[in-house]
């Protein structure tokens, strides 16, 4: 079957729909699966340099809200601004596009600059709800954190949208490489300056992740000829599809995004060492969840997509039932492997430095649990 799959694409003429979809999907997969091994890397040496003490406990909730923003903005913007701005480019050409991109970069600028202003003023109350547990000198370094990372709400949420558009404009490789500038900084700050300042340069190191991946960003669409200054000509009907798009959109991804928040508040409850076990116990399995899905969509949209154009249906259910198959036969395995051989694996990712036997245990614990989730995530 899968020689009758290769033959067909392959077939193919070079610049068909089939051959752009394949060389998109292999580079958009490429990006995420290179970031996602960046942020597993930087988990490593974040726990062999705090383990589960306070300090790590107090970013990771100081952390949650700015991440909480970056990740709406991004994947809201994604669904709600690229359909309209390809068809507004297609149609009515270049600068009537530019002036969408305008508009509503001025109305995402403005939303992102009131809700940090409205976060830095309920910062006391929203983080005592989300540390409830915490000490008052832990809670209190919350805050300083919080401050200090606020800002990257506003700089994650521009990136998201200038890589939104340069994903649109068919750069996918900028776009989807620029999110592994937070980890990479994050590690810099604390290799330079952790042994002086502790938690404070993980936390500077990662504000200026941020920022560099907002330069980067922005200096890669100035070459394509997008002006970068937000501008204002009124609502028009173009921008107007935008906002009705990003309300249900929006909705939505706030909803999914809002489960790592509550899991993490409700950890805070549960004593010291329980956020940053919690935090790290997802992480093997968080970085499974995003790889294979991801590695499996890239296998087989293109065959399934070229089946569509052809009109060939049993094709297209043949390479679906592939793709269950192969999803089944692989996750399986490996979700009942990690559940078993959970506490030597968290042993030979994590125990090191500050990160100490004692908890291992309870990170093990959590990783088995969570490795249930495997299978589903790739079949859904």
């Amino acid at each position: 079957m899968f020689k009758n799959i290769f033959a067909t694409v392959r077939a193919a003429p070079r610049d068909s729909f089939g051959h752009k979809i394949l060389g998109a999907a292999i580079t958009v997969s490429l990006g995420p699966s290179l970031v996602t091994l960046l942020f597993f890397g930087k988990e490593l040496v974040v726990a062999s340099w705090f383990g589960t003490d306070d300090a790590i406990e107090a970013f990771l909730i100081a952390f949650l809200i700015p991440t909480f923003v970056s990740i709406v903005a991004r994947h809201s913007t994604d669904l709600a601004l690229v359909p309209t701005f390809i068809r507004v480019r297609e149609r009515e050409g270049p600068a009537a596009a530019q002036r969408l991109f305008s508009q509503v970069l001025t109305i995402v600028l403005v939303l992102l600059v009131a809700l940090a202003a409205v976060l830095a003023l309920a910062a006391p109350w929203l983080l005592s709800v989300m540390a409830s547990g915490f000490a008052s000198a832990k809670l209190a370094l919350t805050r300083s954190l919080f401050y200090l990372m606020l800002p990257t709400a506003v700089m994650g949420g521009v990136s998201a949208f200038w890589a939104t558009i340069l994903a649109a404009r068919e750069r996918f490789a900028p776009a989807s490489l620029s999110p592994g500038m937070w980890p990479v900084g994050a590690v810099v700050g604390l290799w330079l300056f952790g042994a002086r300042y502790g938690i404070f340069a993980l936390a500077g190191g990662t504000f200026i992740g941020f920022l560099l991946e907002m330069i980067v960003l922005g200096a890669v669409l100035k070459t394509e000829g997008m002006h970068l200054m937000p501008q204002w000509q009124g609502v028009d009907p173009n921008v107007r599809e935008v906002g009705r798009h990003y309300a249900p959109i929006g909705a939505a991804v706030v909803a999914a995004a809002s489960i790592g928040i509550i899991d993490q508040a409700m950890a805070a409850t549960l004593g010291p060492g329980s956020v940053a076990s919690l935090n790290y116990g997802g992480k093997v399995v968080g970085s499974l969840c995003a790889l294979g899905p991801m590695a499996l969509g890239t296998a087989v949209t293109p065959y399934f997509s070229l089946y569509s154009a052809q009109g060939n249906r049993r094709g297209m259910a043949r390479t679906f039932r592939t793709g269950v198959i192969l999803s089944v036969l692989v996750t399986v395995p490996l979700a009942l492997g990690i559940f078993v051989f959970s506490d030597p694996l968290i042993r030979l990712l994590f125990q090191r430095g500050a990160f100490t036997a004692q908890d291992t245990p309870l990170v093990a614990y959590i990783q088995a649990l969570l490795a249930m989730q495997i299978p589903f995530v790739t079949l859904g």
